[in-house]
């Protein structure tokens, strides 16, 4: 093979890698977003759903200068349906079965959230040894998601009423989004890794908000 040929198809590859790992550039869309854009410096918005349930329901890291703030949107969904509503498969109780399924289905990967009473304070630390600190070693900044090429040419692994999770990560100058259909089933090996990490930084996150449960206080 000659040189030029060689040169040739390494600039080919070089342009199929690029593309492969491109990420979804996205923007801001909803005043909480907003908030964390102009205030601070960078921001994680971490999301979990599955097939029939898609809660306004997130965990969301701040950084400012060398402090880590912590929050957490957790609007509380339509209770689901009970024998109480109505005898079993009649008609009144299937009338509010459908409603709840057709209410959380998976329609949106990412639901309505804003600036409002349902966004709470967890708690601020150091960036030092903080949670952030660890999922920035991940380098999660750099990953692609299930809409990239080099995770589409992978075999897909569909589960019944599976679920997945979202990333939205934001800075002053870029708005990223990430998002993944059932990350937890794929086998932990290399050819997997992206999807292993973001699984790993899913559990740091659900381990960190089970232990910094907010306290909901009640006013007279």
């Amino acid at each position: 093979m000659s040189l030029r040929i060689r040169n040739t198809l390494s600039i080919l590859f070089l342009l199929v890698c690029l593309n492969s790992y491109s990420q979804t550039k996205d923007s801001i869309s909803n005043p909480l977003e907003k908030f964390f854009h102009d205030n601070f410096d960078s921001t994680i918005f971490y999301h979990t759903f599955s097939y029939f349930k898609n809660n306004p329901d997130f965990y969301i890291v701040g950084k400012k200068d060398d402090t880590i703030y912590y929050y957490h949107y957790d609007k509380h969904p339509t209770q689901e349906p009970s024998k109480l509503s109505g005898p079993f498969k009649s008609g009144l109780q299937m009338f509010f079965v459908n409603r709840f399924i057709n209410n959380r289905r998976f329609s949106k990967i990412y639901p309505k959230i804003d600036l409002d009473d349902n966004f709470f304070w967890v708690n601020t630390e150091v960036t030092k040894g903080s949670l952030w600190e660890k999922i920035q070693t991940e380098n999660l900044w750099n990953f692609v998601d299930d809409r990239s090429e080099l995770l589409k040419n992978e075999p897909s692994l569909d589960v019944l009423d599976g679920g997945g999770c979202s990333f939205k990560l934001i800075t002053t100058d870029k708005v990223i989004s990430l998002s993944y259909w059932n990350p937890d089933v794929y086998p932990k090996d290399n050819k997997n890794h992206i999807r292993n990490k973001i699984v790993e930084i899913g559990g740091l996150l659900n381990d960190y908000y089970s232990t910094h449960k907010i306290k909901y206080g009640v006013y007279h």
